[in-house]
């Protein structure tokens, strides 16, 4: 019974310990409390552990290009696979998806965003960027 007990009171401070994170979601349609129509208004939103989703959709222009984590722990994915997500970022010259400069560490995940027409003509990562910060 005294390792049973055990047991349950770990279960019920890890469930307690994960109950803070929240789901954002970045919705082209924002309609709910949560709902943030850019990538980086979502991330801005979101506190280390948050969940951001992606629904579906070709996003471009301010907020979903040049996106910054600012150093925080988050999962950004889409719902449905890089297939349906993707990030036109428009060919300009020092325009990229994603930059990580800020100290992310292995806790912020990037997962199933496509990324089409990144452009730096100097510097690296006309996709993705990633440098010391």
């Amino acid at each position: 019974m005294k390792l049973t007990a055990s047991a349950l009171i770990v279960c019920v401070f890890a469930a307690a310990a994960t109950t803070n994170a929240a789901i954002l979601y970045v919705n082209p349609t924002p309609a709910g409390p949560n709902d943030y129509a850019t990538f980086q208004a979502a991330i801005d939103a979101a506190t280390d552990g948050d969940e951001i989703l992606v629904y579906d959709g070709t996003y471009t222009g301010v907020g979903n290009v040049n996106i910054d984590f600012n150093g925080k722990a988050v999962s950004l994915e889409s719902i449905n696979g890089y297939q349906n997500v993707s990030i036109n970022c428009g060919g300009a010259d020092g325009t990229r998806a994603f930059i990580f400069q800020s100290g992310e560490t292995p806790a912020t995940i990037l997962s199933g965003i496509t990324i089409r027409n990144g452009n730096i003509q100097s510097g690296n990562g006309g996709g993705i960027s990633i440098a010391a910060g």
